[in-house]
This record gives C-alpha cells, sequence and structure tokens, in this order.
C-alpha cells in the first residue's frame, strides 16, 4: 500500500513539472542604463501550449521603485509545435537613483481542461537597472553656476483680438454708411430737364433786358437750351449730340407733336447756321428771339404737362 502511495506522488510531482517545462517565461529591457524619468521598456515573453490560458492580472501599477506608465498586450501568437506566445509590454519611470531592481514577476496560467486542467504559476527573474541622475557624476549639487544678472523685460504688448477687429470694421462701415446717407440727403439734387430749361431762359430774359445779350446771342443761346432740353429728355448727353443726332432721337418719340418736331429742326438749324456761318446780320433777330423764346417755354411745359399726365394714369 505504501508502495502504490510513493508511485502516485512520483507521477503527480512528474505531471507537474512535466507542466511547468512546458511554459517558458523570458523578461527583458530595452537598456540597463537610464537617467531619471526615461522611460524602460520591460518586456515579459511566455511561450506556453496552445490550450494554455495565460493570466497577467497580478501584474501591480508599480514594480518595486518602478512606475507602471502604460502595458500593451500581445495575445496568443501561434507558434510551431502546437505552441503559442504572449507578449506582454510595459513602459516603467522612476525618480530614484542608483542600482534598482526590477522585482520578479508572477505569471499564472492554465494548462489543459477540464479533469485533465492544471493550474500553475511562474515567476521571471530579477532585473537590474542604472538609473543615474541628470547631473554628470562629477558635478557638485552645491556649486551653484554663476546667472546673469536680471534683465528688464517690457510686458508684451496685448494684441487686439479677432472680435475687437470684427467689431471695429463693422462699426467702420456703419459709420461710412451714414455719412453716404447723410451727404446723399444733403446734397443739393440734379434739376430735371425741364427745371433747367425753364432756369435758363429765366436768366437769358433778365439777361437781354439788361442789355447784357443781345438779341441775335439771345436767339442762339435759346436754340442751345432746345437742343440741350430734347436731349436730356431722350436720356442723352447732350454735349455730345450734334443737332442731327437730337433730332433723329426725338424722331420716334411719342412726347412731341409734329409740328413741334419740325418747328424745333427749323430753329435748331439756323441757329446753326448763325453760330458757324458767322453771318454779320445783327437786325431783325428781336422778334425771332422772342417768338423763338415763346415756343421752345412752351415745348417744355406742355412736354412736362403730358409727362405729369401719364404718371397720373394708372
Amino acid at each position: 500500500m505504501k508502495y502504490v502511495g510513493f508511485v502516485l506522488l512520483c507521477w503527480a510531482l512528474g505531471s507537474l513539472y512535466a507542466v511547468a517545462a512546458d511554459v517558458d517565461v523570458v523578461a527583458s529591457v530595452d537598456r540597463n542604463a537610464v537617467r531619471i524619468l526615461e522611460p524602460i521598456v520591460l518586456t515579459l515573453r511566455i511561450d506556453a501550449a496552445a490550450d494554455a490560458q495565460v493570466d497577467f492580472s497580478a501584474l501591480d501599477s508599480t514594480l518595486g521603485p518602478f512606475e507602471v506608465v502604460s502595458t500593451t498586450s500581445h495575445w496568443s501568437i501561434p507558434l510551431a509545435n502546437s505552441q503559442r506566445r504572449w507578449l506582454q509590454t510595459l513602459t516603467l519611470e522612476t525618480m530614484e537613483t542608483g542600482t534598482l531592481t526590477i522585482p520578479e514577476i508572477e505569471i499564472r496560467y492554465q494548462i489543459g481542461k477540464g479533469e485533465h486542467k492544471v493550474d500553475g504559476s511562474t515567476r521571471t527573474q530579477p532585473i537590474s537597472i542604472q538609473v543615474d541622475s541628470v547631473l554628470n557624476g562629477d558635478e557638485d549639487l552645491e556649486d551653484y553656476r554663476p546667472m546673469k544678472s536680471e534683465i528688464p523685460i517690457d510686458p508684451a504688448s496685448r494684441t487686439p483680438s479677432r472680435l475687437f477687429w470684427v467689431v471695429f470694421a463693422v462699426g467702420l462701415i456703419a459709420m461710412v454708411g451714414c455719412a453716404t446717407w447723410l451727404w446723399m440727403r444733403r446734397r443739393p439734387k440734379s434739376p430735371t430737364a425741364y427745371e433747367s430749361a425753364l432756369h435758363r431762359l429765366d436768366n437769358l430774359r433778365a439777361a437781354v433786358e439788361s442789355h447784357d445779350v443781345d438779341a441775335r446771342q439771345a436767339y442762339i443761346q435759346v436754340a442751345s437750351i432746345a437742343h440741350d432740353f430734347a436731349a436730356r429728355e431722350h436720356g442723352h448727353r447732350s454735349e455730345t449730340m450734334t443737332t442731327d443726332e437730337v433730332l433723329a432721337a426725338i424722331g420716334s418719340g411719342q412726347w412731341m407733336r409734329p409740328e413741334q418736331r419740325a418747328e424745333l429742326a427749323r430753329l435748331l438749324h439756323h441757329a446753326d447756321s448763325l453760330r458757324f456761318a458767322n453771318q454779320d446780320d445783327r437786325d431783325g433777330f428781336d422778334l425771332q428771339y422772342r417768338t423763338a423764346g415763346q415756343f421752345v417755354r412752351d415745348l417744355v411745359q406742355s412736354t412736362l404737362e403730358r409727362s405729369r399726365r401719364a404718371e397720373e394714369t394708372p
């Protein structure tokens, strides 16, 4: 009976040893000498049977004097010979100096299923790390370096914010708009063609009565007033149009009766002959001036009345 018990104990120990032999754990670091707060990458590699389960839950947020800053897992990478590999990458930092040690790390695992399931654990080997200060080894902490005297610095001028410039631009546009509106309201309106013609006729009459202008010149100026009025009434610039162009423009208009159009043509052509032919005959222009002046005045007033009636007609 004792012999049977001894055999079973040996079989159990052999099974555990075989299971442990199937789990390979390696811990490595990317470097063994760093300075304070320089990161160290610790890699845990576990190779085990394909049906194994690896548990890293025993890992803490600190490993001895080192703080675990981040963790990355690469689970169950297939290998040859029905095995798999588990990788756990830890980034470590420390504020301590000297020869420090990353302690043993316990890795729990489970192999098999059901009645053949075996739980176990294994540990990594400690790893020594040399951590140096940011100062050189020959520097004395109490040996202060000379410092330059203080240099006064003017406080940085505050640049206007974007909102300020937006408000400023809107205000400027509003001011320009208001100024333009006030200027347009206060600016004297340009006289209409009717107002301009009647005003020029009144001034010409006063000049003739005061003998500032003779009858011949007055007659020519009456024709000029009629020329400008006819051109403006049709929306043209009178100073750029000849007599023939003005007459052509009013030829199809509805605002002048045929007899008025014929009389206007006679007046303009006669005035051109006086202006450009340099005729010296100055007699007989008193009646022609009065007749022409009254014709142009009647033409302007009749045209104005016809325009007003057209506007009032719905």
